[in-house]
């Protein structure tokens, strides 16, 4: 005691901050956050407002390709790393793309043709899918980003097959293993220290171009994993201990819950299996498909890709589960809740709602000023809301209002600001040609947003969003 009596009170302040504060980030280490719940609890105190100038990223990562030509996949962090799994596709040399006679067609783009010729059509487009497919060659790419720096320190590579849509599965870090579904049908463990893929495992059943968003979920030393029928594989070798081939999914990823797994079965069914030997103990008609259950304790909420599913709340055991409430007012193809105290946040047909875990009312609602959102899931930290679409929106967890905090652009450099300090910064307010300007900005500001579809990670009050060409970390503690 005589030593610290001796320091100055600042380095007594210092020395005991160290000692109570913990060393690493809070990980953030697969889908949807640490307890597969998209909250992180352990959150310094963050920003409420932007700078004048806006943020600077602490950090871009190397480049790579993302949507159709490097997939969707969101970053994690483990261990003061970040991780990112992508599926590139590449023309081949000396290959020309002949012209498409079957391109996707957008929904307001159908009209000139019947449910039966649009069937037809969409049979013939994925004939001509798989046959471009040839023309490119196919790699799997997991990179490993220092959380601090950016800096790469490794990769991990491995030759691969065309998929419809790029495989674009989220890792899953658990203690010095990565895992995560690659093609065609396969499952992956790579060692998170020395990069070596340890093993491989081709689940069984044929493969034409089917792709699989899945992100696996551990319990103890099993992994339960969707490759269109369920599987339960052991990690430490890659060995199947058991599947559920009368489950089928595609999207939706499991989440641990005791001894057991809860998964949307994929036919409207949310059920609870035995993690060691995939017995089902139950199951509950939820009306929930892509999205993935959440589970805070012994609560399940989930989430319907229709209003007739809506969000429903499960009191659940490894015995059971008894229904608390539902609410048929939202809707999405793929986003799951978020919990944050004893409220729920939920998006869908583009607006954000706010429900309570007490009696499924909404307590409010709004409108988001977005285009088209969907499939991203909110992430929550230090009772905030942060949501990546073509941009950065920032909210207070609030159950009181609607209460944005911060609306977001980012520009080329990375820069993030809102649209009002971009355009001036940009001076767009003195060009004389106002349809101009706004066309520079939609390719300076609109177009370079975090890649759609994908989630954001929290980690240590710092965010990470992947972008079109590369991840970025932006220091959010105030």
């Amino acid at each position: 005691m005589r030593f610290f009596a001796d320091l100055p009170n600042m380095k007594i302040g210092i020395l005991l901050f160290l000692c109570l504060s913990p060393v690493a980030l809070a990980d953030w280490p697969q889908w949807l956050g640490p307890h597969r719940n998209n909250y992180q609890p352990d959150s310094p105190p963050m920003l409420e407002a932007l700078p004048a100038d806006g943020l600077k990223p602490l950090w871009k990562s190397e480049t790579f390709k993302s949507g159709f030509e490097g997939g969707w996949s969101s970053p994690v962090i483990a261990n003061g790393t970040v991780y990112l799994f992508t599926h590139y596709r590449a023309l081949k040399k000396d290959m020309k793309l002949p012209k498409r006679n079957y391109p996707w067609l957008a929904p307001d783009k159908r009209g000139h043709l019947s449910p039966k010729e649009y069937q037809e059509y969409e049979v013939n487009r994925r004939d001509e899918d798989e046959a471009l497919g040839k023309y490119y060659t196919f790699i799997e790419r997991t990179y490993a980003f220092d959380a601090k720096t950016g800096e790469t320190k490794w990769t991990n590579d491995k030759q691969s097959l065309f998929t419809r849509f790029l495989q674009s599965g989220t890792i899953t870090v658990d203690r010095e293993k990565l895992y995560v579904m690659g093609a065609p049908r396969t499952m992956r463990c790579i060692d998170a220290k020395t990069s070596e893929s340890v093993w491989d495992t081709r689940l069984p059943g044929d493969h034409r171009d089917e792709f699989f968003m899945s992100s696996p979920a551990i319990n103890d030393h099993v992994m339960a994993v969707f490759a269109n029928e369920l599987y339960g594989i052991d990690i430490r070798t890659g060995t199947i201990i058991w599947s559920k081939p009368e489950y089928k999914n595609t999207h939706s990823s499991p989440t641990s819950f005791k001894n057991c797994f809860i998964v949307n079965r994929g036919d409207g069914h949310t059920a609870c299996l035995d993690a060691k030997t995939g017995e089902e103990r139950w199951s509950i008609e939820t009306g929930a498909r892509m999205s993935t259950p959440v589970i805070r304790d012994d609560l399940l909420v989930t989430y319907g890709s229709s209003r007739k599913g809506g969000v429903r709340a499960y009191r659940i055991s490894p015995e059971g589960g008894k229904e608390l409430w539902r609410n048929t007012e939202s809707a999405d193809p793929g986003a799951s809740p978020t919990l944050i105290e004893d409220h729920l946040y939920v998006m869908g047909e583009r607006q954000l709602s706010c429900i309570s875990l007490k009696d499924g009312e909404r307590a409010w609602k709004e409108m988001l000023p977005l285009e088209k959102p969907r499939y991203t899931s909110i992430s929550g930290a230090d009772g905030k809301l942060f949501y990546p679409w073509d941009g950065l929106l920032i909210l207070s967890a609030n159950a009181q209002s609607y209460t944005p905090l911060i609306h977001g652009k980012i520009n080329a450099e990375g820069t993030l600001n809102t649209r009002e300090g971009h355009w001036n910064a940009m001076g767009l307010q003195k060009a004389t040609d106002q349809e101009k300007a706004k066309q520079t900005f939609r390719q300076q500001v609109d177009k370079q947003g975090p890649v759609n579809c994908t989630n954001a990670a929290i980690s240590d009050g710092k965010i990470f969003l992947r972008r079109k060409d590369h991840v970025v970390c932006y220091d959010l503690r105030k």
